[in-house]
């Protein structure tokens, strides 16, 4: 009658625990670790062992592992040399550790949705706290777009409908040269900023700054040649000179449990409050530390997922 239907108890009374200072249940899985003992075993049945098993005094003798970035331990620089940021000070340039990346404990997913501000609705739209809103899927998220200009070495600004605002360009004395907005047309008069415009303007601002816009530059020209080619037919469409255009969309990130947050079951823990939560814990006097997960943003190595970089707000709550 069970079958599949039942689940695991969360350390249920029967399991007796001797720490008397921490809270055995543990909201995310993560840490690091090394090889003691590493058996090798073939289809035949032969072994070989790369960690001698003798006894020793300060124990096996350590084994560094080639791993990826992935599981890799962050770095520290003393005195100017590299060591890894692990829990037993190892060698320079040398880790035997491997660190494992926070585990969520029960089923999760990530949601990804393009937003726009709210404080850019139309006045009188009803709205909460929030600043901002999912796109709906008659709303175009695209608040402009990029194109480099390999002739002149300089990065081309237009709206959503394709009109050209503004260019930078690398060079003139102070280090960018600027264009006037609207070229070759005069702007209306009685035109208002935009929501798309003021953007715009804010990326303006910070692209002339020459250190910016050469990184913004070199971003842009890397990563476009990651891309596969274009097909042979591409190349009778004009747009084929000036090469793929980038668009400046606004996304949310945000991490989506199955279930409310799992809690302890056992009743012979003297502890049953982890030492951080999952959520942000509710109110405002609420001090309790809570877990702040990283998210991992473009494959430079990839690029079928089209991420080309992208900006940070200030605060979770920044405009």
């Amino acid at each position: 009658l069970i079958n599949s239907n039942s689940a695991l108890t969360l350390y249920a009374a029967l399991v007796n625990f001797t720490d008397s200072e921490h809270c055995p249940f543990k909201p995310v899985t993560h840490g690091q670790f090394r090889f003691r003992k590493f058996n090798v075993i073939d289809k035949f049945g032969q072994s070989l062992m790369p960690i001698d098993q003798k006894p020793r005094v300060a124990g096996p003798p350590p084994i560094y592992p080639c791993i990826s970035n992935f599981y890799a331990p962050q770095e520290v620089t003393v005195d100017g040399k590299k060591y890894a940021n692990t829990v037993i000070q190892d060698n320079s340039e040398q880790c035997e550790f491997l660190q494992l990346p926070p585990q969520i404990n029960q089923p999760a997913r990530i949601n990804a949705k393009f937003v726009r501000r709210i404080a850019d609705d139309p006045i009188g739209s009803p709205h909460g706290s929030t600043t901002w809103r999912p796109v709906t899927e008659w709303e175009s998220p695209i608040w402009g777009w990029v194109i480099t200009n390999y002739a002149d070495y300089g990065i081309q600004i237009f709206l959503p409908d394709g009109t050209f605002y503004y260019e930078v360009r690398v060079g003139g004395p102070l280090g960018t040269l600027q264009s006037l907005k609207w070229l070759p047309f005069s702007p209306d008069p009685d035109a208002q900023p935009t929501p798309d415009t003021r953007e715009l303007d804010a990326l303006i601002s910070k692209l002339v700054n020459p250190k910016y816009l050469l990184g913004f530059w070199n971003i842009i020209t890397t990563a476009q040649q990651k891309l596969p080619p274009a097909p042979g037919a591409y190349a009778q469409f004009l747009n084929s000179i000036i090469g793929k255009p980038l668009t400046l969309v606004n996304t949310g990130w945000s991490i989506e449990l199955s279930r409310p947050p799992l809690k302890i079951q056992s009743t012979q823990s003297k502890v049953v409050d982890p030492k951080r939560t999952l959520l942000n814990p509710s109110g405002p006097d609420n001090k309790t530390p809570y877990y702040k997960l990283q998210l991992r943003l473009r494959n430079k190595e990839a690029g079928y997922d089209r991420l080309i970089s992208y900006f940070d707000t200030t605060t979770l709550r920044s405009n």
